[in-house]
């Protein structure tokens, strides 16, 4: 059956510098902090395009309070990521995906993961608030 998917990305915590900004500081690129922004794409059949919070103005405890909606198909195949990048550097910096069916409604703290080597960042996690809901059928 299909779902409705309404994600909300409150805010985050220890959203770390992207790994690369060593290299682009070595090539005279100046950085000075970053502006993360968190990408939600719903993954599966006939899914719905990603969607993007703004940008924030740090990276430290970054605030969003941005609301999205998905319609999605077929649940059970399908999988949420919550990708976050850095709007200066153009950089992905970490992620967390989760299969749709494991999903439950409510506030959630979601751990992150290193974006180049996939291993778990301590302490960086996005505060979101989920609402799964039946779609109507047609």
């Amino acid at each position: 059956p299909s779902i409705v998917l309404n994600v909300e990305v409150i805010s985050g915590w220890h959203i770390p510098q992207p790994p690369m900004l060593h290299t682009l500081q070595n090539a005279n690129v100046h950085l000075v902090s970053i502006r993360p922004f968190v990408q939600i794409i719903v993954s599966g059949p006939e899914a719905d395009p990603s969607q993007q919070t703004k940008a924030a103005n740090h990276g430290f405890h970054p605030m969003w309070e941005d609301r999205f909606t998905f319609a999605v198909k077929a649940p059970e195949l399908s999988t949420l990521t919550l990708r976050v990048g850095d709007a200066t550097s153009k950089l992905d910096i970490a992620e967390a995906s989760a299969p749709l069916d494991s999903l439950q409604s409510g506030h959630r703290a979601v751990g992150l993961v290193s974006i180049a080597d996939g291993v778990p960042l301590p302490y960086s996690t996005l505060f979101c608030r989920f609402a799964i809901v039946a779609a109507k059928q047609q």
